[in-house]
Order: structure tokens, then sequence, then C-alpha cells
């Protein structure tokens, strides 16, 4: 009991902490969504230890988030709500791009195996490694989130992209409301 109570609080410590930081580092909340932001072209080694580019991918919404494998508090919440988002909307063509904090230790085995314990499918979701230099361009200049100093301190938002590469809005992935939010627009934007 004790343990589960650490865990709880670890977790919701870390995530006020990355929310905060986020705030801080990011556009204001308000002007978001009114920024038609240009997407980074964001590459990368996928789970099968391919090349990826999302250029690959113009053309197609796609839905952008930071993650790695080894972590124990806000990654596997944040997972599982991709994964439903997943299973609801991939068939009517919405793509994932998840990029690992974490190049280190996250090889493509280590990725593969973290993607299929999300039900992740190749070439719908790509579980991606890149140069931590890299991975922070593509956070802070690319996204405009927070920057992931180390593994855990990274953002907790999806970020939807547009077939033409252009930022449409942010969605918080440990917010319920904002992840109806994320349905609901999903649902405006997909064919049926």
């Amino acid at each position: 009991m004790v343990r589960y109570c650490v865990a709880l609080l670890t977790i919701l410590v870390l995530t006020a902490c990355a929310e905060q930081a986020e705030r801080d580092a990011s556009v204001p909340e308000q002007s978001i969504a009114e920024l038609e932001r240009p997407a980074p072209v964001v590459s990368g080694t996928d789970q099968e230890g391919k090349a990826f580019s999302s250029s690959s991918i113009r053309g197609s919404y796609w839905l952008a988030s930071f993650m790695f494998t080894t972590c124990q508090t806000i990654c596997p919440a944040l997972n599982t709500v991709q994964a439903d988002i997943a299973r609801a909307y991939a068939s009517r063509g919405l793509r994932f791009v998840s990029i690992s904090t974490d190049p280190e230790h996250d090889t493509p085995a280590a990725l593969k195996q973290y993607a299929q314990r999300y039900g992740a499918v190749s070439g719908t979701w790509w579980m991606l490694s890149m140069p931590i230099d890299t991975v922070l361009n593509v956070a802070t200049r690319g996204f405009a989130v927070m920057g992931p100093e180390h593994p855990d301190m990274h953002s907790t938002r999806f970020v939807l992209v547009s077939p033409n590469q252009t930022i449409v809005d942010y969605f918080d992935s440990a917010d319920t409301a904002d992840v109806r939010r994320l349905r609901t627009t999903l649902d405006k934007l997909l064919p049926a």
C-alpha cells in the first residue's frame, strides 16, 4: 500500500512539474491553435530499425508525442491513451509518431518490444529514436513544447499535425477533457 501511495505521489509531482515547465517554456495556451505553425520534419530510426521521416506521411493527419521505454510514470498512461486513440482512428487514416527522449537506451529492439506492448502497428504508429540534440530541437523549436533535458521531463501533450504538415492543436494526454476534445476534433477532421 505504501509503495502504491509513493508511486501515485511521484506521478502527480512529475506531471505537475512537467506541466508547469511546459507552460513556462511554450507558447501561451490561448494562441496555440491560431499559430498555423509548420510542423517539423521528424526523422529517426523506427522500431523496425528502418529510417523514417514524417515527410512520408504527408497527406495524413498524425499525432506526435514524446516517451521513453523505461518510463514508469507518465509514459504508460500517455501510451495507453494513445493506443485507445489508435484503435479508434487508425482505420480512418490517423497516423502516430512517438519520439523517444532516451535514445541512448531506446534501441530499435527496445522500441519494438514497447510498441508491441501498446499494439502499435508498423506503418501506422512509428516509435522513433534519434540523437538527443535532434529530440531537443524537434520538441522546442519544432513543436514548441518543453524540451526533455532529462528523459522523464518531456511533454505530456499530443500534437495534432495536418496533412499539409502544420500544427493543428495540442492536447494534454493526462487531461480527460482534453482527450475528449481531441476525439471530437478527430471526428470532425477524419472521414467516417
